[in-house]
């Protein structure tokens, strides 16, 4: 099954188009109804940011193979690039922008050279849903043959299981073509459903971390500042369920809410960025471990409440889920985070207040089926 629909027509009205329409605001960010609906809607942020899970699916799906076809197209040899033979990781991870306009030895790469418009994908996560995401690339395994010749990975999500999985790609005629809708970590150990012995293995995904110089090696530098003197810091997590797919690290974030007083019957609803902050990710081999961190939760001179919520982030298009708890003389409290799954733990924690009713942050710990951490 071939994974792009486009008819010729659409494909060449498009083409005229959307070097335009990404660019645009999302106000100005229409097109006609000339064509299928369906077709022009993954050049619409307005009508994406509203529609179902399974068209958000596609959108990514569709502008992160745009973006890969681009890359292949105007730079097929990237793996010659300097930072992918002297990367210390064994999974070297790069901005797409970057693998579109980093020239070396003789090869000039350029957008310039894009005879086909699939770069005007750039910009189909900017501005998307209050945020703005930054395609990736990651090797996951380094084969012997060329990148035109590898297999592509996409983390993708099944609503009637409630689960993560991964799509596997190939390359056919230039286009990114569905090989798998469901691949396996046994399919990409044996390699018996590509029989692609030689090939490299590569995931394309979402960052929330903005580009910076350089190839992204550590994503985890974007999560914010560790703990500071005279701080209640989280010090210790030990993850026992990663909720992701196999591909795929689990980052764990926190969000943190101050409230001086708590009001009898008021609702407080947390105003914070749904992607919280990044404590760390957690890879298979770390699972049912103590890991030391040192993330900042509140400071050891303040007086009032801390709302705490503890989560395994997702990219775009996962959805802002509510945790709601219940608090002292009425008041509720209420909480959005971004991802696929319910939240690892969500409390209410008494900083310097006598007679709250509420567990004292000092030395405070909790164990459930998935998680156990410490704050102090």
């Amino acid at each position: 099954m071939s994974f792009k629909y486009i008819n010729l027509t659409s494909k060449l009205v498009i083409f005229l188009f959307t070097i335009v329409i990404l660019s645009c605001t999302k106000e100005d960010n229409k097109l006609s109804n000339t064509y299928s609906n369906f077709d022009l809607n993954l050049y619409d942020k307005d009508y994406i940011e509203t529609a179902s899970i399974a068209e958000k699916l596609r959108y990514k799906e569709f502008h992160l193979s745009s973006l890969m076809e681009a890359v292949l197209e105007i730079n097929p040899e990237f793996e010659y690039l300097e930072e992918f033979k002297t990367a210390k990781e064994e999974q070297p991870t790069f901005y797409l922008e970057k693998l579109l306009t980093s020239s070396y030895k003789d090869k000039n790469v350029s957008l310039e050279n894009d005879k086909t418009g699939k770069t005007s994908s750039l910009g189909a996560f900017t501005d998307l849903e209050g945020d703005t995401w930054y395609p990736v690339l990651k090797r996951i395994k380094k084969g012997t043959g060329k990148p035109k010749d590898a297999v592509y990975l996409m983390n993708s999500y099944n609503q009637k299981t409630e689960n993560e999985h991964v799509k596997a790609f190939i390359l056919n005629n230039d286009e990114l073509e569905l090989l798998e809708e469901n691949y396996t970590e046994d399919m990409f150990l044996s390699q018996s459903k590509t029989n692609r012995v030689s090939s490299s293995f590569y995931s394309l995904s979402l960052s929330i971390c903005p580009d910076e110089d350089g190839p992204i090696l550590k994503v985890s530098n974007c999560g914010g500042g560790g703990g500071v003197p005279s701080s209640y810091d989280l010090s210790t997590i030990n993850i026992k369920d990663k909720k992701e797919s196999w591909i795929e690290k689990a980052d764990i974030h926190q969000l943190t809410q101050f409230w001086d007083f708590i009001e009898s019957g008021v609702y407080y609803k947390s105003t914070l960025n749904p992607k919280g902050s990044l404590i760390r990710k957690v890879k298979e081999n770390e699972l049912n471990k103590n890991l030391t961190v040192d993330k900042f939760v509140a400071g050891r001179s303040a007086q009032g409440i801390v709302q705490y919520l503890i989560f395994e982030h997702d990219n775009f298009p996962a959805p802002p889920q509510a945790s709601v708890i219940q608090g002292p003389s009425g008041s509720t409290f209420e909480m959005r985070y971004r991802s696929w799954n319910k939240d690892y733990d969500h409390q209410l924690l008494n900083v310097n207040q006598s007679n709250s009713g509420i567990p004292s942050i000092s030395n405070y710990s909790e164990s459930k089926n998935e998680i156990y951490y410490k704050i102090q």
